[in-house]
């Protein structure tokens, strides 16, 4: 427990988005694709018009069948 209590404060002091893209190190291209657009979605009040393109999304959709 103490281990356990030495990290959760170590960690404390980092910025969440170092930890983010910490964590992200080593992830597969289609599981950060998804996040990206989990993103985008979160901020679709902040976005007028998103577009993506069929070659852009077919990109995409092959690039995670490897």
């Amino acid at each position: 427990m103490l281990s356990l209590s030495a990290m959760m404060k170590a960690f404390s002091g980092i910025d969440a988005n170092v930890m983010q893209s910490l964590s992200n190190m080593g992830m597969k291209p289609d599981k950060l694709i998804a996040i990206a657009f989990q993103e985008l979605a979160e901020k679709d009040d902040k976005i007028g018009q998103l577009n993506i393109s069929p070659d852009l999304l077919q990109g995409l959709l092959q690039g995670s069948d490897r």
